[in-house]
C-alpha cells in the first residue's frame, strides 16, 4: 500500500497521483462493515446539515452507481507515495508505519488486522480507560496513523464531527528531520501556520472542504479564502484553484 512515483516519459507527459486519506478509508470501511460516519450522509444519498442548522450542507448525493464506482476506485489507491526526493501521505509520515504498509496490499484488511490485534492486547490490560483505548487504536494502527495522524490526550474535551473528543492531533512535523526528503501532506487544514512548518514538510490542505461555511457568511461575494491546492514536482510549487502559487519551501499561497 505504499506506491512509487514514476517520472513522466515523452509519450505520457505529466502525471497526477492520489492516495487514500481518512475520508476515503471511512467509505471503504463503511462498505465493508456498514458502519457510517458523521459526515458521510451524502454517500447514502441523504441530505444532512453538518452544522446542526435547518439548512442541509450543499453536497452532490450519491446513487448506487456512484457508490460502487467510488468504493472500487478508492480500493485501488495506495496509503502513501514516495521516491528518493519526495514523500506524499494524507496525514502523517511515520517510517515504522510505512514499513508495515509497504508489505500490505489491502488497506481495509490491514486496518482490520491491527484493530483486532489491539483489541486482544486490551483484554490483557483492563486498567486502560476509554481514552487510552481510543488512543491505542489511533496510534498503533498503521492505516489510522497514515490517514489521520497520531493523537494525544487533552484535559479539556471539545466537540468535533458530532462527538465529544478527549484527544488532539499531534504535530508530527515538529520532529521531521531536515535531512529527510520533502514530505507533502494534507488533512490538517493549517494554511495560516505554513510559515511555522519545517522547510522539508508542506501541508497542501487549505481548508477547501469548509467553503460551504464561507458561502453562508453575510456579504459573501464569491471570493473564497479557503482554497483547493496541488503540489507540482520537480517544479516544487503549490498551485491553487484561484491561480496563486508558491514554492513548496515558502509560506502558503
Amino acid at each position: 500500500m505504499v506506491g512509487k512515483f514514476f517520472e513522466p516519459c515523452e509519450h505520457v507527459g505529466e502525471m497526477c497521483y492520489q492516495q487514500d486519506g481518512n475520508h476515503e478509508l471511512n467509505l471503504l470501511l463503511c462498505a465493508d462493515t456498514g458502519k457510517r460516519k458523521f459526515d458521510n450522509h451524502w454517500f447514502f444519498g441523504e441530505e444532512w446539515s453538518l452544522d446542526g442548522s435547518d439548512q442541509p450542507t450543499p453536497a452532490v448525493l450519491a446513487d448506487d452507481e456512484i457508490r460502487q464506482s467510488v468504493v472500487d476506485f478508492f480500493a485501488t489507491l495506495p496509503l502513501a507515495l514516495q521516491r528518493d526526493d519526495l514523500r506524499v501521505v494524507h496525514a502523517c509520515w511515520d517510517d515504522s508505519m510505512i514499513r508495515i504498509a509497504r508489505e500490505a496490499s489491502d488497506a481495509v484488511a490491514l486496518h482490520e488486522r491491527y484493530r483486532d490485534l489491539i483489541a486482544v492486547d486490551h483484554e490483557l490490560h483492563p486498567e486502560l480507560d476509554t481514552v487510552d483505548r481510543r488512543l491505542a487504536h489511533q496510534n498503533r494502527n498503521p492505516v489510522k496513523v497514515l490517514t489521520s495522524g497520531k493523537e494525544r490526550r487533552i484535559a479539556t474535551p471539545f466537540e468535533a464531527s458530532g462527538k465529544l473528543r478527549y484527544e488532539e492531533r499531534v504535530p508530527w512535523w515538529d520532529d521531521y528531520s531536515a535531512d529527510e526528503p520533502v514530505c507533502v501532506f494534507g488533512h490538517y487544514a493549517i494554511p495560516a501556520a505554513h510559515s511555522l512548518l519545517p522547510p522539508q514538510v508542506h501541508c497542501v490542505d487549505y481548508g477547501v472542504a469548509k467553503r460551504w461555511r464561507e458561502r453562508q457568511q453575510p456579504g459573501f461575494d464569491g471570493s473564497f479564502e479557503l482554497r483547493l491546492a496541488a503540489a507540482r514536482f520537480p517544479e516544487r510549487v503549490v498551485i491553487c484553484d484561484n491561480g496563486s502559487s508558491a514554492s513548496v519551501s515558502s509560506e502558503g499561497p
